[in-house]
């Protein structure tokens, strides 16, 4: 874009920014009420709280074996819950 006159340096951020506030909210929010809840789709969401549940007392035995701080505890644990 520094190819053309008169656009700004920071575009692409503006449009990033057009398009995570508000088309894709949007587009979520018209595809969730066609969403079939089956026992199909229950295992990845009992999967995720399953991780949390058992990130928890993993992280604070090694929290009490390592002497790490109480936000690296909660840092860990929302890694492990989030990021599987």
């Amino acid at each position: 874009m520094k190819f053309v006159p008169g656009v700004p340096k920071n575009l692409y951020q503006k449009v990033n920014q057009f398009i995570i506030y508000l088309p894709l909210p949007a587009i979520t929010l018209m595809f969730i009420p066609k969403l079939e809840l089956t026992t199909e789709a229950w295992f990845p969401v009992a999967s995720a709280w399953a991780i949390f549940a058992l990130a928890i007392p993993i992280f604070y035995i090694l929290k009490r074996l390592f002497n790490w701080s109480t936000e690296l505890f909660a840092y860990l644990v929302l890694l492990c819950g989030l990021g599987n």
